[in-house]
């Protein structure tokens, strides 16, 4: 892997070691994906503070620093947590004190949760918590190389944005919020996010519930490679292409995908594919949205309704609104 001169000094302890630890860290990530370089980054989002067992015995052997150098930095050595250098958020997050008493979940893990969040936010660290990071103000523009978690987000920012990232994990962004680096492979290189499959909707598209669909179709058809979207369908509005891109990272493992005259990189289905050849169309008509229909509905017969979870990805505020008006 080529280093330039200041991530050989990161490497090897010019600004501490707890950055040394990142660098080592991505260097190992970066060779096991085959990348021959590291890329500059100054939008992170991961996750750190969200309470759980393991963490909560890291944090009595050594406090909240323990915790991230063990989960967020695969490091075992006792080390201090500086302040992140790039812009760093944190997406998800535990229950906080106002759910107390409605669930099960113990006043021992909110505790925890109000912990980490004032030791991150000491360090830098904007608590957005969201799995949504662009609806509060995280909006990376076009051809920014991000370091973001979450297979909605990840999605949304490649796709709507037009923002550069792979999927990252809880340790790669760690490492990422302390250097502002990241392996430069997969989504970050042109060459990688053109389309590798078209597909055809018959069926008409016009509604949230029906991009929904038709990603969940999407996905499953294509699993992790890059589907180019054309047909009957209105203008999908923001929260359409949430859902969409959610639904195609749910039943498949898309990262990006592009709709011709929609999404920045595809301005024309020409684009989308990069000027390479454009494939039989896979297609969506009425039959394969009842099988979609059926199958999400497959998951049980009961009508003894106890939990219902709404937004997942978080609901937007129109969203929030009409749900409040229904």
């Amino acid at each position: 892997m080529q280093l330039t001169d200041e991530e050989l000094g990161m490497r090897d302890g010019a600004e501490g070691a707890a950055v040394a630890a990142a660098m080592d860290l991505l260097i190992r990530y970066g060779e096991a994906l085959g990348a021959e370089r590291l890329v500059d980054t100054r939008n992170v989002a991961g996750t750190m503070t969200q309470p759980s067992p393991a963490k909560a015995q890291l944090v009595r052997e050594g406090g909240w620093a323990k915790a991230y150098a063990v989960i967020n930095l695969d490091c075992d050595d006792d080390i201090e947590i500086p302040r992140m250098k790039v812009p760093t958020c944190q997406l998800q997050h535990g229950f906080s004190d106002d759910a107390e008493g409605l669930t099960a979940y113990s006043p021992q893990s909110i505790e925890l949760q109000t912990d980490a969040e004032n030791y991150y936010s000491e360090r830098g660290v904007n608590i957005l918590a969201t799995c949504t990071p662009y609806q509060v103000g995280n909006l990376p523009v076009r051809g920014e190389h991000v370091a973001w978690m979450e297979s909605s987000a990840v999605v949304y920012a490649n796709s709507v944005l037009g923002a550069r990232t792979n999927c990252e994990g809880g340790a790669s962004t760690g490492a990422a919020g302390l250097t502002g680096k990241i392996p430069y492979w997969g989504n970050h290189i042109t060459e990688n996010r053109y389309a590798t499959h078209l597909l055809q909707a018959d069926a008409r598209i016009d509604t949230f519930q029906e991009w929904g669909m038709f990603g969940y179709f999407v996905g499953e058809h294509v699993q992790e490679a890059r589907p180019a979207i054309v047909g009957s369908f209105a203008q999908p509005d923001l929260a359409d292409l949430k859902h969409f891109g959610a639904a195609t990272a749910t039943s498949g493992g898309v990262e990006i995908f592009h709709i011709p005259g929609i999404t920045p990189e595809a301005p024309t289905l020409e684009a989308a594919f990069g000027g390479g050849a454009i494939p039989e169309p896979i297609r969506y008509g009425e039959a394969e949205r009842r099988w979609v229909y059926d199958t999400l509905n497959a998951q049980g017969e009961s009508d003894e309704v106890d939990f219902i979870l709404l937004g997942c990805p978080h609901a937007s505020l129109d969203q929030v609104a009409l749900v409040a008006h229904l």
